[in-house]
């Protein structure tokens, strides 16, 4: 019998062993009374020792310590002892090596049937999730200051700049209201470059601005009347819908979570580009229309094989269609790119920045959006947003 238990003991204890290699912590005990300290094989390797190589002790427990931590571990663990209360301290140790571990040690009380009092502690190694916490945090410092540049930028684009070129349009104004006659045919050429690069310049720092706003996303969404919003971005375009008499066929339109700027921009985007690639002597004709389409069928539909496709929900998909000019398929990917336009558009006026701040729109709705073309036949934008 005694036999069979010694060899369930030593079971027990390499099982317990393992256990704590598998787990990364070590184990140490110090008896109140006699102040004599255990460690497990364990804790030795984690202090880059051999198991045994030196006796436990509070001396030994203690010289690994980061200086600069000593003063706190010490306090907290005497604190602990006089009220009896348990420990979970986050500190580091020095290895031999020079390498620097974090650790949290919990620690709690216990007496035997002896009436032996111990403390007992296990050390466990977080030094990799600390690492990882730590550089979550210069990111975040870092996005901070890129959002303060964005800020500041928005401010610049929206007020300084722009205060000249208004300045340069209003004499733009005046000259074409008291001067142009006077001007001979090639100043007037001239001219004319100069007022198209200015309304560029300005519909550029505009778009700029927007793009710069959809980066740093409102993630407190708020409940949307598409319905009532499609109104208000129709009124907005009111100017360009009459002067290409455009026929507009909106299906009825649900309520969705978002925000509400950015939803407003990017209809109004969609509808502008549909407004500016038109056919010669062809009426446009823009279809908004809406269906509703399964999580499950998400991944085929945009080719998207990652983890932002959200399979809880159902999702929303609208689809934005004309019969402009359309584009060669095979270059649809290029469509949302920053600054980026097809040859086939070089004949009409535009930033490259309308489709970028659509697709960031999206992202920062947990959606989708793909665009499918057929050269004069006509355009279509695909958004699947969550329901």
């Amino acid at each position: 019998i005694l036999k069979r238990v010694n060899d369930d003991l030593k079971l027990l204890n390499e099982t317990f062993n393992n256990a704590e290699k598998i787990a990364g912590f070590g184990y140490w005990k110090v008896n109140l009374v006699t102040n004599d300290y255990t460690f497990s094989d364990n804790f030795y390797r984690f202090l880059e020792e051999e198991p045994k190589s030196f006796r436990p002790s509070l001396e030994n427990f203690t010289k690994y310590i980061h200086p600069d931590d000593l003063e706190y571990v010490q306090k907290t663990d005497q604190d602990s002892i006089e009220n009896q209360i348990p420990t979970s301290i986050l500190y580091r140790y020095v290895l031999p090596s020079g390498a620097l571990k974090y650790v949290i040690s919990t620690a709690n009380f216990w007496t035997n049937n002896k009436e032996e009092s111990f403390k007992i502690g296990v050390i466990h190694d977080v030094t990799e999730q600390f690492k990882k916490t730590f550089e979550l945090e210069e990111n975040n410092k870092k996005l901070v200051a890129i959002n303060a540049e964005l800020e500041s930028f928005n401010n610049i684009a929206s007020h300084d700049l722009q205060e000249p070129l208004r300045k340069i349009q209003m004499f733009i104004s005046r000259i074409e209201s008291n001067d142009l006659t006077a001007m001979s045919e090639s100043g007037k050429g001239y001219f004319d470059k100069i007022k198209l690069s200015a309304n560029r310049m300005q519909n550029l720092m505009i778009d700029l601005v927007n793009y710069s706003r959809t980066i740093k996303s409102d993630k407190v969404f708020i409940k949307i009347d598409l319905n009532q919003m499609l109104k208000d971005v129709l009124e907005e375009l009111s100017v360009n819908i009459e002067e290409t008499k455009a026929k507009i066929f909106i299906d009825e339109l649900p309520e969705i979570f978002g925000t509400k700027f950015q939803i407003q921009q990017l209809f109004v985007n969609l509808i502008s580009n549909s407004l500016k690639y038109t056919r010669p002597n062809i009426i446009p004709e823009i279809q908004i229309s809406i269906i509703d389409f399964f999580a499950d069928d998400l991944k085929d539909a945009v080719n998207d094989t990652s983890d932002k496709i959200i399979s809880s929900k159902d999702y929303y998909k609208i689809i934005v269609s004309d019969n402009g000019i359309g584009f060669n398929q095979e270059y649809s990917h290029r469509i949302f790119q920053l600054f980026r336009r097809l040859e086939t558009e070089i004949t009409y006026t535009g930033t490259g920045l309308g489709l970028a701040i659509c697709k960031k729109i999206i992202e920062n709705h947990n959606g989708f959006i793909k665009a499918v073309g057929m050269p004069n036949i006509g355009a279509k934008f695909i958004i699947y947003l969550p329901k």
